[in-house]
């Protein structure tokens, strides 16, 4: 029996709200008269129930926001903290706001997702570009929970309704690609790096697939694509506010070494890095302009193709009448009344916050030098009148023209105000990169909306789309099995050795070991942009990451290893970094052959089947729609040849909205009449209700699992973030900590044995109140061997003594006078903060941070505590040292300074510890330094660091009359010393690295 052929109507694409469309049928944002008929999507809930949906988000935040005011919140920390085992819960972080923020923020995504699940992705994107993902990782948590209770509820319904789940090929792809994580895991060169970003990209995957099976409606997914143009729009405000006036002011603040470490890693800046912050270039909340451009290429193709449509809707719309719109009824110009007030309203917020720039970060603050437009009476006059005016005007129009037509001609001026703002933006970052890329892009686009299967060649026409991309995926497959044989017979060392020609490489000479960052920054030439510098280093970052694909083609590095694999394979004249700048090099590098085929594949799939699925597209409309989606994801793409656009959290989960929307569009049926029947789906999807049903319940014990896996990890680091939820690090913490013990430990006993022979010290030692409470909390013991002194008020580093009777701010200094006192009671103090740390390590038990923070505690007991009073203890302390210092080594291994830091701790129990084994040790310590050696050959610290050590060991061979190791020791650390010497100039002459 033929096969009913279906009408025109039914075989036609609908339009989205953010998609001109003439015809009868309304969308969420294009009404089809001034009624307001049909406003009311059929894929959300009902309309009473969204209502309540949104009462109680704003109840919500009334309750959370003003119990954190009040710091009702606070109690519920010290719970969680004592749940957590943390020592002293009543010490957790003072604000409120944090837990919030989180609360409110994940509840939201709930209540939006209830209504539909597009408009809780809708809220991840507003929100996610303005977290730092980058810097703070774990902060992306929140972000992968909240997508998998998206995904919880959109499967809940898909079981209640039986749905179909759509299952393409990208997403099979994108599956093995997780299997392959997930399998080559245990080899990782570090778990626990591995372990978080596994979770994290499962986040990604489910983000697509959601994104994919709920936006198959036009209307909501016109409505997720307005959102998505708007956070972009809001990001490239902010961006051109913060070049203008931020930028400037970040230069002072990025002098602080205690920055460049939380930022960058890094105590000393660059000559490279110095240059980076002096040169005036945009980049907004996302850390680096090319991460910025990336963000904006994905949104700008999409928005130049509407200016079109739009543009011609518009026209048409107001061709069809010119005449005056019929009186509005009263609850119209109610609603013509609201419309007008907000958006005056929205004028006034909008005048204060770009007003707020220069106020807070250009004249900071100085009404004696703040323009008279900028004072606080002329400015809110200036912004009221805007609001009135705009609101009077808006008002107006939508009097004059209705409803509809107002949308219309609003939707096409901010269509194109929009795209300028956001073409500014992306120029304002100077990515060559980018710009190459969007005119790649762009120029390929132009080919595919010229393109007609009609006027291809008849055979090339017919060829199925499907089995196009399934021949570019194997030709991917055998490039890379070539690549394997040639990995094969490779030489797996001595890829770091062949320094002589990359030591030539072309560089500025480095000028100090601190260059400085000038506040005024420097302006771009023509001249500079066209500068192949830093291509040319890019091709060093793309030599080592070659090089460390073929030494590690099985099961790559692990996810989040690249910067601890890199100076194995380092050579000078390569800089470094922490990523290879080319996001598919790196992903071989990461997950080896295997994982980097699927990656390549996912987004090759991407290119080739989305290219034949806008050719066969005859509406002109629909085809600039996909057109535009398609354009931005290639520039992604193309632009992540050349930076770090997959290793960004912001960008990959904005990658993944975007590519599962363009899917869940291009897979509805072509608008031609000259393929009625043609399936145009990328591959099968689960078509039976009842495998749906078990596919839907396999997917929510995949969600329960990633919760689960995740919260491993975000309870170590909440608890010894001390209940701090947002910036969510414990790094600081445990580096506050640890420099409050090398105060009480070392400083301490540096400057009683100076007073006790009789030397003069310059100073009593002092440390800020709130750092000594790391280690003693109780104010009474510090006040029997201490003195306070407050800050004087408006006198910078002037600080006057506080009576006994007078209460002690937080912000007091504290000066020791009774050094021995302070350090005993420091040191029985300590114990109970490491103890914590042992007891926080079970929570997930993969942290090298913490095990290393650990030996370097146990290492302050047993070189400061060494008099007979502590002689029971000692032995469980070294014990515990050598232990963590071996964890520690274990849980990183391929990290040069944990074997420098495990080899000293071998060495330190050579010498002042001895059982009997020195043989034995020194054996081990060597092993541990000629690894260091070789896991960081252009380090010349690491060689000064061996020879020091061998410098003792040769006065302790000579003062044990081993005479022959004495010399052998020796003539290693002349040789070492001298290697290091010649190595130390020829990095300086790159003028790439800071001199050490």
């Amino acid at each position: 029996m033929a096969k009913k052929k279906p009408s025109r109507e039914n075989r036609m694409i609908r339009v989205p709200a953010a998609i001109p469309q003439a015809g009868p049928k309304a969308t969420l944002l294009n009404l089809p008269d001034d009624s307001g008929a049909g406003f009311w999507p059929e894929d959300l809930i009902p309309r009473h129930r969204a209502l309540f949906m949104m009462g109680a988000a704003f109840i919500l935040a009334v309750l959370v926001f003003g119990a954190a005011s009040l710091g009702g919140f606070t109690a519920l920390k010290i719970s969680l903290a004592s749940l957590l085992e943390v020592s002293a819960p009543e010490q957790v972080y003072a604000s409120n706001f944090d837990i919030a923020y989180v609360l409110f923020a994940i509840v939201l995504v709930a209540l939006a997702g209830s209504v539909h699940p597009g408009l809780g992705i809708g809220l991840i994107v507003l929100a996610r570009s303005w977290t730092d993902g980058y810097t703070f990782p774990l902060d992306n948590i929140y972000f992968t929970w909240s997508i998998c209770l998206l995904g919880a509820i959109w499967l809940v319904g898909v079981i209640k309704k039986k749905e179909r789940i759509h299952f393409p090929v990208p997403a099979y792809l994108f599956s093995g690609l997780l299997l392959v994580m997930a399998v080559t895991l245990p080899f990782a060169y570090q778990y626990y790096n591995t372990y978080s970003l596994f979770w994290l990209w499962v986040g990604y995957g489910f983000l697509f697939l959601l994104t994919l099976n709920t936006m198959r409606n036009t209307t909501v997914s016109g409505v997720l694509l307005t959102i998505f143009m708007i956070a972009m729009a809001a990001q490239a405000v902010f961006s051109i506010l913060h070049f203008e006036y931020l930028l400037p002011y970040l230069r002072q603040v990025v002098q602080d070494p205690a920055v460049l470490r939380q930022y960058f890693k890094t105590d000393v800046m660059s000559a490279d890095m110095a240059r980076r912050f002096m040169v005036n270039r945009a980049f907004g909340t996302m850390l680096f302009p090319n991460a910025l451009a990336a963000y904006l290429l994905l949104g700008l193709p999409f928005l130049l193709a509407m200016v079109v449509p739009y543009g011609k809707r518009c026209q048409e719309a107001f061709k069809v009448s010119a005449v005056k719109a019929e009186p509005a009824a009263a609850s119209e110009r109610i609603g013509m009344i609201g419309v007008a007030s907000v958006l005056g309203f929205a004028v006034v917020l909008g005048v204060h916050f770009v007003a707020y720039f220069p106020k807070s970060y250009v004249y900071q603050g100085a009404m004696s030098t703040l323009p008279i437009y900028l004072r606080t009476v002329p400015l809110a006059v200036i912004s009221l009148a805007g609001g009135c005016v705009t609101g009077l005007l808006v008002l107006y129009l939508l009097m004059r023209w209705g409803f509809h037509k107002w949308w219309l001609a609003m939707r096409f001026a901010g269509c194109v105000l929009i795209a300028l703002v956001v073409l500014y933006a992306c120029w304002i970052t100077y990515s060559r990169g980018a710009f190459l890329a969007l005119l790649m892009a762009m120029a390929w686009a132009v080919f595919l909306y010229a393109a007609h299967p009609r006027r291809l060649p008849g055979r090339l026409a017919k060829i199925s789309p499907r089995g196009v991309a399934l021949v570019a995926v194997l030709a991917l497959l055998a490039v890379g099995f070539v690549w394997a044989l040639a990995g094969l017979s490779a030489p797996a060392a001595g890829w770091a050795d062949e320094t002589s020609e990359a030591a030539q490489s072309p560089g500025r000479s480095g000028e100090g070991s601190g260059p400085q960052v000038h506040q005024e920054g420097i302006s771009l030439s023509m001249q500079e942009l066209a500068d192949p510098a830093s291509f040319r280093l890019r091709l060093g970052y793309w030599q080592v990451a070659l090089r460390m694909a073929l030494d590690n083609w099985r099961t790559g590095v692990g996810m989040g290893n690249f910067a601890i694999a890199y100076p194995r394979y380092q050579h000078i004249g390569a800089g470094d970094v922490r990523e290879a700048h080319n996001g598919f090099l790196q992903f071989f590098s990461e997950t080896g052959l295997a994982g980097g085929m699927l990656f390549a594949a996912f987004w090759g799939f991407l290119g080739i089947w989305g290219a034949w699925r806008i050719v066969r597209e005859e509406s002109k409309n629909e085809k600039l729609v996909l057109l535009g989606m398609y354009t931005g994801l290639v520039a992604f793409c193309l632009h992540a040849f050349l930076d770090i656009n997959f290793s960004h959290p912001s960008l990959m989960m904005y990658a993944m909205v975007f590519c599962g929307l363009f899917y869940a569009r291009a897979m509805m049926p072509v608008s031609s009449d000259a393929v009625p029947d043609e399936d145009i789906s990328p591959g099968n999807h689960v078509s039976r209700r009842g495998i749906s049903g078990i596919a839907a319940f396999f997917f929510l014990v995949l969600l329960v699992a990633t919760v689960c896996g995740s919260a491993r990890i975000y309870v170590q680091h909440l608890a010894l973030n001390r209940m701090r939820f947002l910036n969510l690090s414990c790094e600081d913490e445990l580096d506050r900590h640890l420099k409050a013990g090398h105060f009480f430990f070392n400083e301490l006993s540096h400057y009683a044995l100076q007073r006790d022979q009789g030397k003069k010290a310059k100073a009593l030692p002092r440390i800020p109140l709130s750092m000594a409470r790391l280690i003693l909390d109780d104010l009474e013991t510090l006040g029997k061997g201490c003195t306070f002194y407050k800050p004087i008020p408006e006198t910078r580093g002037q600080f006057a003594r506080l009576e006994k009777s007078v209460p002690i701010p937080n912000n007091a200094l504290v000066v020791v006078q009774k050094a021995w006192m302070m350090r005993r009671a420091a040191g029985e103090s300590a114990l109970e903060w490491v103890r914590e740390l042992e007891r926080q390590d079970r929570w997930f038990p993969h942290s090298p941070e913490l095990a290393m923070h650990l030996a370097k505690w146990y290492e302050f007991y047993v070189q400061a505590f060494v008099t007979p009073a502590y002689a029971e203890r000692r032995p469980e302390w070294i014990r515990k040292f050598m232990d963590w210092s071996e964890i520690m080594l274990r849980r990183n291994p391929m990290h040069a300074d944990m074997r420098l830091i495990r080899a000293n701790a071998l060495v330190w129990k050579l010498l002042e510890a001895p059982e009997g084994d020195e043989e034995v040790l020194w054996a081990q310590a060597k092993q541990e330094f000629e690894e260091m050696l070789r896991l960081s050959p252009i380090f010349p610290r690491h060689k000064l660091a061996y020879a020091g050590v061998l410098e003792r060991m040769t006065a302790y061979f000579e003062e044990t009359a081993q005479n022959e190791q004495a010399t052998v020791c020796r003539e290693k650390a002349d040789l070492l010393q001298q290697e290091a010497k010649e190595q130390q100039e020829q990095r300086n002459a790159t003028g790439l690295y800071p001199r050490e």
